[in-house]
C-alpha cells in the first residue's frame, strides 16, 4: 500500500498563508464596517462671484448674517466672524462652518474656518 506524499513548494506556501491572511483581514474589516458605519460629517457647498467676495473683503462691506441649515442629521452653522485689517483698502473674511451631528450617539462636533483675501 503506498501513501501519495504531497510536497508543496515555499512560493505555494507563501501563497496560501497570504490567501488566508487577506481572508482574515477582509472578514474582520466586514464586522468593522457593519458596527461602526461611518457618520455623514458635512455637507456644505460654497459658492460666491467676484462682486460677493470683493464686497466681503471690503472695509465698508457688510457682514452676512449667521445662517444655519440642517441636511438629514446634520445642522450646519456659517459665523461670520469680524472682519480683519489686511491693508488699509482691504480686510480678511473669516468665517466658520460648524457641523453637529447629536442624533448618532457621539455628539459629534466638527468645524471648518475658511479665509478669504484679496490679493
Amino acid at each position: 500500500m503506498q501513501f501519495a506524499i504531497f510536497q508543496i513548494d515555499f512560493l505555494t506556501q507563501g501563497l496560501i498563508v497570504l490567501a488566508v491572511v487577506a481572508a482574515l483581514i477582509l472578514i474582520v474589516g466586514l464586522f468593522w464596517a457593519a458596527w461602526a458605519p461611518a457618520d455623514r460629517i458635512a455637507v456644505d457647498l460654497i459658492t460666491m462671484d467676484a462682486r460677493k467676495a470683493w464686497n466681503l473683503t471690503s472695509p465698508k462691506g457688510q457682514l452676512p448674517p449667521v445662517e444655519r441649515y440642517r441636511f438629514e442629521e446634520v445642522s450646519t452653522s456659517h459665523n461670520p466672524k469680524p472682519k480683519a485689517p489686511d491693508t488699509p483698502a482691504t480686510v480678511r473674511y473669516v468665517v466658520e462652518h460648524r457641523y453637529v451631528t447629536p442624533e448618532d450617539g457621539e455628539d459629534s462636533d466638527y468645524g471648518v474656518t475658511f479665509q478669504l483675501t484679496r490679493m
